[in-house]
């Protein structure tokens, strides 16, 4: 290098950029300055004189009323200027790395609270990586030779194989590297970073995909940047979520980054190259399956998607090159893609099904597309009009998926219907995915919520600027504005279809539906009408950003999991409109519109600071007090389960809590959140004929049958009350209900001669018809809900308040109030249950009223009020076994033969007793905080029969096994 040569034109670029130059060295050095203190301070002596360097500078900074915060921005405006600063571009390399750690720091900042407190070892941070733990463990074990089934995920009958996503046992390997260089380093350390670690290399990715899509440095760092700190990205890709997704992310941004090597090679006359590119695609195709295979789906829609509009804008004219080319590299994907899931242990078939699903069949209808529009490219019939090939084409494909589909078992008629289905609720609406909180699909409040107003915004503004940048290369103005106004009609309408469930766009409503497809069908129509009759092209790598797009605000309407999939797609998008104001800004030659868009510009990066600063401080805060979801209850109660248990003994639990017994308690379950109990149709049985069930003999059939020893139920079960009734019922919803808690209401609680009376005020439901009669007196009816085909309930009555008294420390009968057509009935309630004791009055409805101690907070200290709270059981709800054995202790002695083996406190009360606070199993602080509760199943009568049909798989039949002869008479 001539450093000569360098160093005259580095001060001449010094010279005419002086303001650049300053500010960049600036953000350099505060960068510098930051990422220092945050890796070093803690381990320097303070003495150091780096340290001392540091706190005085952080000194001075507070002195001068500078925060952390401002620190950032002045990185990122070093960062903006030294984008532009082409002498320096090795600056970008730096700023990157510095962007990339503080990325990873804040995702390591939560690693001391990854600790068992039982046995110290290291703890995943969520369920689902305690599962990919446990295969790595495995792995290790064997040496990496897993056992064909998982014994540790069983059910009479049947046999589950492992799952056979590959990172567990990169994480194995990347253990036995680092081994030869850390000693004592474990595997369980190993599986609680890898995620930061695939973060690392996946962020890189990340920007280099964005620089290929741009080719601009600005718009990839900021979006780097962006990703790095917002709140949506940072859980799934944090120290402990040990899941596929942040592996996974890795390998979607490889094959992103493959797919537009394709499309910049696809006219290459050199087919060798675009062979190269179709393998290129398909190998990074089968890693993103084996990596993460829920992600995957989306590359069979989004690359058929994007390919279909490359095909339409290179064979307009009839290249025959490109048919060539073309048809090589899609077949080529496909058959790429299926030889190289040979080496993951795919069979064929399986990587073919990815291609022909409900939503990836558009892969093989627009290959079917490409194949009959070639022969008419090369034949030249003269029936097709060359300006009307396409519909020729477009036809003569659909009469052959008409023909040929249901030849090879595919329903048509049922793909179209599920199109138009997954459109408006992309999400899968069975029975578990509607009750699985990360499954719910959101309203744009939520987006907006979850991404941050400005960014969100600014996201929303980069789709606008993209489709202002698509409408210019419509020659013609009146088409190019019709173009971008349905074109954001049709962006406005997907987005703003579903607002919030209080609007009258609430997703469901006719009017939203109005709202999201008139303005798609107009913009479509509108296109296609266009192309024939216009000369304008849209490049391979606009197609594709308009397909990712076009993709994400469907995707943002499907489920709040899926968030995390499209905050990468959103990051870039808000990258794009500012870097692309700040290019609009330059190119404007008149002078008005060049001060408005310098006014826009200037707000935009006052924005843009403040937003990115404040997602840091958010993502920083949640980050470092993220602990693990197994707490220390859990903790507590999986090392009883691993000391006092047999090695062999089968738990029996709601689904939740599969992982934490098999990896933590070392136990086998019946259910975990892998679903494996789908086989025997587990979610609905266990929902029914556990925890719902309402005969005793059911249940002990059921827990003999399926050879359990162990039944468990944690006290979040309460709350989840609603989802697992709902999963168990029958196909009437006959077990559909929720568990009612609430604190006493001082303004309505009351003296009386007789002592105090408490208000609690409610807002439930009547779950079922309710009659009443007492004496003689004429008969009260208060109907319980209607439901619709989902399961949700329109309640046609309600109960608003139960009021309990309480004389001399002993309770009155309580009476609760019910409304129903603008009536009021107010019924006594025949039962409570206090202190571990039930009290009947042997009259009233058939309820239960539990009175808790209310544990309420005041400054800096606590008052306990032991009449303080409630539990409202209904008739329904009172007879299920939930309510009976957990709540209720068996006070009602329908289980004598199910004993209490452990109890777990929770940690609140733990305290509260040890500052001699009198309580007993539960207390309602922020809800309901009771133990962990674990009964020994092994002592059930001889005369209860085994029932085969309990781990038999009934498709889509609920409570069929109601009538089964339970116990010989």
């Amino acid at each position: 290098m001539d450093w000569k040569k360098f160093s005259k034109e580095s001060v001449k670029q010094i010279k005419e950029n002086p303001t650049f130059f300053v500010i960049s060295l600036f953000g350099l050095f505060a960068l510098f300055l930051f990422l220092v203190n945050l890796f070093a301070v803690k381990n320097l002596n303070s003495t150091n004189f780096i340290a001392v360097f540091i706190n005085n500078f952080i000194y001075l900074a507070k002195t001068l009323g500078l925060s952390q915060t401002t620190i950032i921005l002045f990185c990122v405006a070093g960062s903006a200027a030294l984008a532009y600063y082409k002498r320096f571009k090795l600056s970008i390399t730096i700023l990157l790395l510095c962007v990339v750690f503080i990325g990873v720091n804040v995702r390591l900042a939560n690693l001391p609270l990854l600790k068992d407190s039982t046995n110290g070892e290291y703890l995943p941070l969520a369920l689902d990586p305690l599962y990919f733990m446990r295969v790595a463990q495995t792995r290790l074990a064997t040496n990496n030779n897993l056992p064909q089934y998982d014994p540790l995920r069983v059910f009479p009958g049947g046999n589950i194989a492992w799952h056979p996503e590959i990172m567990p046992e990169l994480n194995v390997f990347i253990f036995k590297v680092a081994s030869n260089f850390i000693s004592g380093i474990d595997i369980r350390f190993i599986a609680v970073i890898s995620p930061v670690i695939y973060f690392f290399f996946a962020i890189l990715l990340f920007y280099i995909l964005i620089f290929k899509l741009t080719k601009n440095k600005g718009i990839a760092l900021l979006a780097t940047l962006l990703l790095s700190v917002i709140p949506a990205y940072l859980y799934r890709t944090m120290t402990g979520f040990a899941d596929h997704e942040s592996i996974g992310m890795l390998a979607f941004y490889l094959t992103f980054i493959a797919f537009v090597y394709a499309l910049s090679n696809i006219n290459n006359k050199k087919v060798g190259k675009v062979v190269f590119a179709s393998f290129f695609v398909g190998l990074t195709t089968t890693l993103t399956i084996a990596m993460w295979t829920g992600i995957s789906s989306i590359l069979f829609v989004l690359y058929p998607f994007t390919f279909f509009f490359v095909w339409l804008f290179n064979t307009k004219k009839e290249s025959k090159v490109f048919v060539r080319n073309g048809l090589t590299f899609y077949i080529g994907w496909i058959i790429f893609t299926v030889i190289t899931g040979l080496f993951f242990k795919y069979s064929p078939m399986g990587m073919l099904n990815f291609f022909l699903g409900s939503q990836s069949i558009i892969s093989i209808a627009v290959l079917g597309f490409m194949v009959v529009d070639a022969i008419f490219i090369y034949t030249k019939p003269k029936f097709v009009k060359k300006n009307k090939r396409l519909f020729y084409s477009l036809g003569v494909t659909i009469i052959l998926g008409v023909i040929v589909l249901p030849i090879i078992g595919i329903d048509l008629v049922g793909i179209l219907r599920s199109s138009i289905v997954k459109f408006l609720t992309p999400w899968n609406t069975s029975r578990l995915n509607i009750t699985v909180a990360e499954n719910k699909q959101p309203y744009l409040q939520d987006w907006i919520g979850t991404t941050g107003k400005v960014i969100f915004w600014m996201f929303i503004s980069g789709a606008v600027l993209f489709g202002i940048r698509l409408a210019r290369k419509i020659k013609n103005l009146k088409k190019s504005t019709i173009f971008f106004i349905l074109y954001i009609l049709m962006i406005f309408g997907i987005v703003f279809s579903r607002i919030s469930p209080t609007s009258t766009l609430n997703g469901e409503s006719f009017a939203s539906s109005l709202v999201y497809f008139i303005p798609l069908i107009a913009f479509w129509v509108y296109f296609f009408k266009i192309y024939m009759n216009e000369d304008f092209k849209f490049t391979g790598i606009q197609m594709f950003i308009f397909s990712w797009l076009f993709l994400t605000i469907v995707t943002g309407r499907a489920a709040i999991r899926m968030f995390f999939a499209i905050t990468p797609f959103v990051s870039f998008m808000a990258a794009y409109f500012i870097i692309g104001i700040f290019e609009e800004t330059r190119r404007a030659k008149d002078e008005i519109l060049k001060m408005i868009l310098i006014v826009i510009f200037t707000l935009i990066v006052i924005l843009t600071f403040n937003a990115t600063a404040q997602a840091y401080l958010a993502t920083s805060n949640q980050a470092k007090n993220t602990g693990p979801s197994a707490n220390f209850q859990w903790q507590n109660a999986m090392s009883w389960v691993r000391t006092n248990t047999a090695e062999d003994s089968v738990f029996v639990h709601w689904w939740d809590y599969g992982y934490w017994v098999q990896t933590l308690g070392e136990r086998a379950t019946i259910a975990d959140g892998g679903h494996f109990q789908g086989a025997y149709n587990g979610d609905h049985k266990i929902g029914r004929y556990v925890l719902t069930n309402q005969d005793p003999n059911a249940a002990l059939s059921f827990f003999k049958s399926m050879q359990t020893d162990y039944l468990l139920i944690d006290q979040t079960d309460l709350g989840k009350y609603s989802a697992y009734s709902l999963i168990g019922s029958d196909a009437e919803w006959d077990r559909r209900s929720a568990i009612p808690a609430a604190v006493y209401d001082p303004k309505q609680t009351r003296e009386t001669n007789k002592g105090i009376v408490f208000s609690y005020v409610l807002n439930s439901m009547v779950d079922e018809d309710l009659v009443y009669q007492e004496g003689n007196s004429s008969k009260i009816f208060i109907p319980g809900p209607s439901y619709d085909v989902r399961g949700n309930a329109f309640a046609n009555a309600g109960i608003y308040k139960i009021e309990v008294g309480v004389s001399n420390n002993s309770v009155t009968q309580p009476m609760a109030a019910y409304y129903f057509q603008g009536q009021n009935y107010n019924l006594p309630v025949r039962y409570v249950y206090i202190n571990e004791q039930l009290f009947d009055f042997k009259k009233g409805v058939d309820s239960v009223v539990m009175v808790l101690p209310y544990f309420k907070t005041q400054g800096q200290s606590g008052n306990l009020d032991p009449f303080g709270a409630i539990i409202y059981l209904s008739p329904k709800v009172q007879k299920s076994l939930f309510a009976q054995l957990y709540l209720l202790d068996d006070a009602f002695g329908k289980y004598p033969t199910i004993k209490l083996a452990h109890e777990e406190p929770d940690q609140m009360i733990s305290y509260l007793k040890s500052q001699g606070a009198q309580l007993n199993e539960f207390v309602f602080y922020g809800g309901l905080r009771g133990p962990i509760k674990i009964w020994d199943l092994q002592d059930i009568p001889e005369n209860i029969q085994v029932v085969e049909e309990f781990y038999e798989y009934q498709h889509e039949q609920y409570g069929i096994l109601d009538d089964k002869q339970f116990i010989l008479e």
